[in-house]
């Protein structure tokens, strides 16, 4: 790891870090300050939410280091962020890709590189859903019979609690993949808290399903998970998210976000040398039982303070539905009861507003599902109705778009 970062640290001008406060970023931005000293220059952001906060710690490993610390509490908003978001990245995304625009706009302001700590999760076995699988197959051993009523008895009797992983997600997740195996089971877990198959089924409309032809989002990760190249379910989870998320979604987010900045992005984990290495380290260095990163934090024992190691993962945009739940209260209603995807038929403008209404009357956590429903309405309306990004701000304002066109000629 020492080497790679090192590796990345050639420049011919100012190379940056950042520092979420996190194993992977803080373990890379430990490694960048022994070599740099108190050149490193360390950027964080946080946002005001419970306990999540990511500020504290990462203020804490930059006063450990001496680096130079910039950082920034920002409360995105989807009004003034999403129309610029999507101009940014050309497409839609999820939540993660606002806080990554922020992120990246203060550190273009002092660097022109940045080293993060991507990759990590993939390599060192850093997601729940790595450890669950084993515990999903012990409670499938349960007869179906004493689930089912589990299921029908609890689970849809208990009310949704609108909070970052909430208990009733959690147990309903639980349940549904208990009922899947391999692949399937994989595939799923990706797309539970989004939109799977069934929630597909409900949201196209026949004519955009006989346009797709039956084709599944989800085929390349079934294809991956079957893999030969690996043997146990930890490893074909992470082969999966090694060659379609992390390039496809992760870094795809990433080099966008930075790059709308002129902000160049680097991931010392994902050297080839060490990313090979990591493929060929058995899972049970990786993890023990429901302990992560098992590896990884023995590493971080030897430069990390304390309040690092014993911080649980949990992603500065998880939680971010819920601190804007205002504005979905206000824009769900004005946007996607009058949606123009559903206007020129690929959705069911039905569907879209059982899931909006459910949402809003507080009956259903939709939460990621409606922050998707917007990010591809504004989306569409940029890019297939072309609408400027300054009319689209308008819209999403409330205001008319025409008052756009006048404060660009000045009158």
């Amino acid at each position: 790891v020492g080497e790679s970062v090192r590796m990345h640290l050639t420049s011919d001008v100012p190379v940056g870090a950042f520092l979420s406060g996190g194993l992977d970023s803080t373990l890379v931005a430990s490694y960048a300050a022994k070599i740099l000293g108190p050149e490193l220059r360390t950027f964080s952001m946080g946002i005001p939410y419970r306990d999540l906060n990511e500020l504290p710690a990462a203020a804490a490993v930059a006063a450990r280091y001496g680096t130079r610390h910039f950082a920034q509490e920002v409360s995105p908003s989807i009004v003034a962020d999403l129309p610029r978001l999507i101009s940014a990245l050309d497409e839609p995304a999820d939540p993660l890709s606002i806080c990554l625009l922020h992120l990246a706009q203060m550190t273009a302001r002092e660097v022109k590189v940045v080293l993060g700590g991507d990759g990590g999760d993939e390599l060192f076995g850093g997601y729940d859903r790595y450890a669950f699988d084993r515990w999903l197959d012990a409670y499938r051993a349960v007869p179906e019979p004493i689930r089912n009523l589990v299921a029908g008895q609890l689970l849809e009797r208990l009310p949704d609690l609108f909070s970052y992983k909430s208990f009733t997600h959690k147990l309903r997740w639980v349940d549904l993949m208990a009922r899947k195996t391999g692949g399937e089971r994989y595939a799923e877990s990706l797309q539970y808290f989004w939109f799977n198959e069934a929630h597909r089924r409900a949201l196209y409309t026949p004519a955009f399903r006989a346009q797709l032809g039956g084709s599944r989002p989800d085929a390349c990760v079934l294809e991956l998970f079957g893999t030969d190249r690996a043997e146990e379910a930890a490893d074909r989870m992470m082969y999966v998210d090694v060659m379609s998320r992390l390039p496809g979604q992760s870094l795809m987010i990433l080099d966008r976000a930075t790059m709308a900045y002129s902000l160049e992005s680097r991931s010392p984990f994902l050297d080839p040398v060490l990313a090979e290495f990591m493929a060929r380290v058995p899972v049970s260095l990786k993890m023990k039982g429901r302990r992560l990163r098992y590896l990884e934090r023995r590493l971080g024992e030897r430069y990390l303070p304390a309040e690092v190691l014993r911080r649980r993962k949990q992603g500065f945009a998880s939680p971010l539905m819920y601190i804007l739940e205002d504005e979905v209260r206000a824009l769900a209603p004005r946007l996607l009861l009058r949606s123009e995807l559903a206007r020129d038929g690929y959705l069911s403008q039905e569907r879209i507003r059982e899931l909006v209404t459910e949402h809003l009357d507080r009956r259903r956590d939709h939460g990621n599902r409606i922050w998707l429903l917007l990010s591809a309405e504004v989306w569409y309306r940029r890019y297939i109705s072309r609408r400027p990004t300054a009319d689209l701000e308008m819209e999403l304002a409330d205001r008319k778009p025409a008052a756009a066109a006048l404060a660009r000629s000045g009158r």
